[in-house]
């Protein structure tokens, strides 16, 4: 059972005049409510209002609600059902005394008569003999939409330490792996705030998925097999992101076996059988205990906060809470993921939560987080102009229409790598944005426009070591969030510290910051998974949409735990930064060097070549470039747009400061319009 919990009932609105009796059948056209005997109590229906960002979704209280309460509308005048809305598209708030259930309504005409004149609603329990509620009329209230927030700079955090959560879940011994864990997620998230980035992204897997062979994983199975302490991890990340001045983004991931196999046929008669079958709750409860974990677990406190100076309190509920910035669910979503019986198995993963997961994360009207898709596939593979028809397939899994809401926030992929020609990614990922935000009738009948404002770049980065365009790959990645008014980028990845004995070090090429671990102990963290159950892993030659082809493994390895540190950014890491510095606060400004990075002779020397272009800044006439400070030696100048080549003198580290010394502005930091770190190998 689903337990949402909501102070907010207590505070009803005033009493409407409700019925019960049995309704024949919710999908008949002319439905005759009739009187049946029945030992389970019969569905209340006390008031209703409409929610969400745009009022296009109901919320309606009352009592007696289950599982398979569900609910049949009706227009003010007409006597036929226009549309029944039933499980898993139905988030409820269960109680004997007190509930509530909410949806959407997604339907332009039902939107259009809840607009002009409302809609009628009964609440209909087949439990109780399909006794019902009802009816009560919800008017459409006046939307509030939110203004367009700035563009969010993200970095994936900690996605390769598969022990990430199960220590910081373990807050035994002296000192624990959770108190080790707390310092070093304060002093990491102090260097990600100074690089300029403004949001960490962090996932929140399941307990199927490789990060159990080291204990970590969320329980897929919360009601039966709590894991309340992996909730602490999460409020403790949280805690400790706002204190830097940090949003959260969480990513949901059920592993890809999960994923491929909840509610198919095909799982019947495999292994392992674990609450995903059509006739349980499936991810339902994993996915409420990572957006609602208060009422799953209770006051659960967190621990260890005080000795970095913060305050220990209660996980949360995190709904309305400023602290989240989103949540996105099942990432790297693909539409070519097909199985043998010609099933798109991650659109039937998507058909069964989507909207159950949307109206959860907007639950009561919260409004602080959007609710996220993530579609895989990039430039570099399978290419843009192959993404166009990827895309466009997307997007008619929430067209209007479909039944589904439209995703506050829709992800694609800006990855380059493999010999990806980097210098080309501007243009590509324009080609992308623009399948996309833009309606192809012709090819497409049924396309249709979206706003910029809901698109973001996932696992934006390329693995290329010595890729001479890779700093302009940045500034490009960049421009383009800013030119198209993007909703903002994920950076990939903040470091690739991995599991083992000792835990494995390096830059591996996405690394954005230097890192450096001092280890305090070995442990077998015990995980989520219940005794007996294994996790699950694809085979060499994988099918992603085929459960045979994964293998199974109970093994759970010992993991090497200690303190986990940010030196510095690394080269792209100061690549990072310096694209969002260049595009916010008032900056329009292109930067880079080429080759960067560089091939240096024997004394570690290279030669480069600067440009800039802030021609889209109309007060910028007259430039200067310096080196290493706002005031430092004189490189070059010009207009507003211009180049110029080194000499053989570039070390690593040198850094060129771009500034605006028009009408003979000094040479200050109020005055630097970009700086370049030269990375030279």
């Amino acid at each position: 059972m689903r337990n949402f919990l909501l102070a907010a009932i207590a505070l009803l609105l005033p009493l409407a005049v409700c019925a019960t009796n049995t309704a024949q059948s919710s999908r008949a056209l002319n439905t005759t409510h009739q009187t049946s005997s029945t030992t389970a109590p019969a569905p209340t229906l006390v008031s209703g209002q409409t929610v969400d960002y745009d009022n296009y979704g109901i919320l309606l209280y009352g009592a007696n609600y289950d599982a398979n309460t569900y609910v049949d509308i009706r227009s003010t005048t007409g006597s036929n059902i226009l549309a029944s809305v039933q499980p898993p598209n139905i988030t409820y708030l269960p109680g004997s005394v007190n509930g509530a259930l909410s949806f959407r309504i997604n339907d332009p005409t039902l939107q259009g008569l809840l607009t002009t004149q409302g809609l009628r609603f009964y609440v209909v329990s087949p439990t109780a003999g399909y006794q019902f509620a009802g009816p009560l009329t919800v008017v459409r209230g006046s939307p509030s939409l939110p203004s367009q927030p700035a563009a969010f700079h993200s970095v994936y955090f900690h996605i390769s330490l598969g022990s990430f959560w199960a220590a910081l879940a373990d807050d035994t011994g002296s000192p624990s792996p959770r108190q080790q864990m707390v310092w070093s997620l304060n002093n990491e998230m102090q260097m990600i705030r100074a690089s300029g980035i403004d949001t960490i992204t962090v996932p929140l897997p399941d307990n199927d998925g490789w990060e159990s062979q080291h204990g970590g994983g969320f329980s897929y199975d919360p009601v039966n097999h709590p894991s309340p302490q992996f909730a602490v991890g999460q409020e403790i990340v949280l805690r400790i992101a706002a204190a830097n001045n940090l949003k959260v983004i969480f990513v949901i991931i059920p592993s890809l076996y999960r994923e491929s196999t909840d509610g198919r046929s095909a799982w019947n008669g495999l292994a392992d059988q674990y609450d995903v079958t059509p006739t349980t709750d499936g991810a339902l409860n994993y996915i409420h205990s990572l957006i609602d974990p208060a009422s799953m677990y209770g006051g659960v406190m967190t621990t260890e906060l005080s000795t970095i100076g913060l305050t220990d309190g209660p996980i949360g509920s995190y709904y309305k809470d400023p602290r989240v910035l989103g949540f996105i669910l099942a990432p790297e979503l693909n539409p070519e993921v097909v199985s043998s019986e010609g099933i798109e198995t991650h659109k039937a993963f998507f058909d069964k939560y989507w909207n159950w997961f949307y109206n959860l994360v907007h639950w009561n009207g919260s409004n602080t987080a959007f609710a996220g898709l993530y579609l895989i596939g990039s430039p570099n593979s399978p290419g843009a102009a192959a993404m166009v028809p990827i895309i466009k397939d997307f997007k008619s899994w929430f067209a209007p229409g479909s039944g589904y809401s439209m995703p506050d926030l829709i992800g694609i992929e800006g990855y380059g790598g493999a010999g990806y020609p980097l210098q080309n990614a501007g243009a590509d990922m324009n080609v992308m944005v623009d399948a996309v935000v833009h309606a192809d009738t012709t090819d497409y009948p049924n396309d249709y426009t979206i706003s910029p404002q809901k698109v973001f770049i996932g696992e934006a980065n390329t693995d290329e070591l010595s890729n001479p365009y890779t700093n302009q790959y940045y500034q490009y990645m960049q421009q383009l969030i800013a030119k198209r008014g993007l909703a903002g980028v994920q950076w990939f990845e903040s470091d690739t510290l991995s599991d083992g004995t000792p835990p494995a070090l390096g830059d591996s090429g996405y690394d954005l910051f230097e890192t450096s671990f001092t280890a305090y102990g070995t442990k077998t963290f015990p995980g989520t998974l219940p005794s007996g159950f294994s996790w699950h892993y694809p085979s060499t030659s994988i099918n992603y949409a085929d459960p045979t082809t994964y293998s199974s493994s109970t093994d759970n390895f010992p993991a090497t735990w200690g303190t986990i540190s940010y030196t510095a950014p690394t080269a792209k890491g100061y690549w990072y930064g310096e694209g969002i510095s260049n595009f916010t606060s008032g900056k329009n400004v292109v930067a880079y060097a080429y080759p960067n990075p560089m091939t240096g002779n024997s004394s570690g020397l290279a030669v480069t070549t600067v440009y800039w272009d802030a021609t889209e800044m109309p007060s910028v006439i007259t430039v200067e470039i310096h080196m290493n400070s706002p005031n430092g030696t004189l490189f070059s100048g010009g207009g507003a747009a211009g180049s110029a080549v080194t000499g053989t003198w570039v070390s690593k580290g040198t850094t060129f400061y771009v500034q605006d010394v028009t009408g003979g502005k000094p040479l200050t930091s109020a005055n630097t319009l970009a700086v370049i770190y030269a990375d030279v190998q």
